[in-house]
């Protein structure tokens, strides 16, 4: 196969993949899915607090604002779920 056929191939191949399917949530969201208050989380958020949670999904700063990827969210509440 020619560099040029080869080239066409890989991008036709690049053009047909699926676009990732990443959804930000913000906040506020995270924690209604949750269903605790906003200290709750901020506590488990907190390296210094008792109630420290290190493998809880990495927030996403954008300026100001704060989302987490739905996903990973899901992720950890199915994990949770498995675990308990």
């Amino acid at each position: 196969m020619e560099k040029v056929e080869q080239v066409a191939e890989i991008e036709k191949n690049v053009a047909n993949m699926p676009e990732p399917d990443i959804e930000f949530i913000r906040l506020g969201e995270v924690v209604k899915l949750f269903g605790v208050s906003r200290a709750t989380f901020d506590r488990w958020q907190r390296p210094d607090s008792e109630y420290y949670i290190p493998d809880f999904p990495k927030k996403i700063k954008m300026g100001n604002l704060s989302f987490y990827v739905r996903s990973e969210i899901r992720a950890y509440m199915q994990k949770m779920i498995d675990e308990s």
